[in-house]
């Protein structure tokens, strides 16, 4: 009885593991990540295309 209960708690402990695994990305594509700790604003620059993002 106390197994089963075990693996019962094991199983709600690993969804909840489960939920907080990054996103990774499919093929062809990438993923980058910013943090930014300063107090201003960040600007990141994506080329060739020429693309910014604000990072607040």
């Amino acid at each position: 009885f106390l197994a089963s209960l075990a693996f019962v708690a094991a199983a709600l402990v690993q969804v909840q593991i489960d939920k907080t695994l990054p996103v990774f990305p499919a093929a062809g594509q990438s993923q980058i990540k910013v943090i930014n700790l300063g107090t201003d604003n960040a600007t990141v620059w994506f080329e060739p295309q020429i693309q910014s993002v604000n990072v607040t």
